[in-house]
């Protein structure tokens, strides 16, 4: 959302809070949680975080050992044990395996990556404080364009009281 559009949206937030209660006025304060509440870009910031927490995890998950299992079963079909003979050449059929199962375990531990591992963990952890610092901006640009507007409300409320009294002693 552009600067322009976040605070126009900041202002019909401001001026829907002030409809909305009727008589009742909200403070700065006020507004500023309401936005904070409402605000879709806000969200969209706090859930690029938690990805960002999940990928760094991710990361430094890879230090440990992975665990593999693996199992089978197969069903052959019958086959009857016997002679086969053809001219002069005869095979002999063993009696067949009519189930056969298997069972595999596996675990798999890194001992050198070259620094794959640590320089991934590093790059997580530089995405995650991006998505922080990303996440106090768009706070930051949010409460400054809830404040202009809530100022600008103000100035305009003053103003249209001065005209009404201007009026009045007219």
């Amino acid at each position: 959302m552009t600067g322009k559009a976040r605070m126009l949206a900041a202002a019909v937030l401001c001026a829907l809070c002030a409809a909305e209660a009727g008589a009742q006025t909200y403070g700065l304060d006020d507004c500023i949680r309401r936005a904070f509440a409402a605000d879709a870009g806000l969200r969209v910031g706090e859930l690029d975080g938690k990805i960002a927490e999940a990928r760094l995890r991710e990361m430094q998950g890879q230090y440990f050992p992975s665990v593999t299992l693996q199992g089978g079963y197969t069903r052959l079909s019958d086959v009857a044990a016997g002679t086969i003979t053809s001219g002069p050449f005869s095979v002999t059929l063993p009696t067949p395996l009519v189930n056969s199962t298997s069972i595999r375990l596996g675990v798999q531990q890194p001992l050198f990556t070259g620094q794959r591992i640590a320089g991934s963990v590093r790059q997580a952890e530089s995405l995650r404080d991006s998505s922080r610092a990303d996440l106090e901006k768009l706070k930051a640009d949010l409460r400054y364009a809830v404040e202009e507007a809530y100022w600008s409300l103000a100035k305009a409320k003053t103003q249209e009281q001065a005209i009404r009294e201007s009026i009045a002693q007219l």
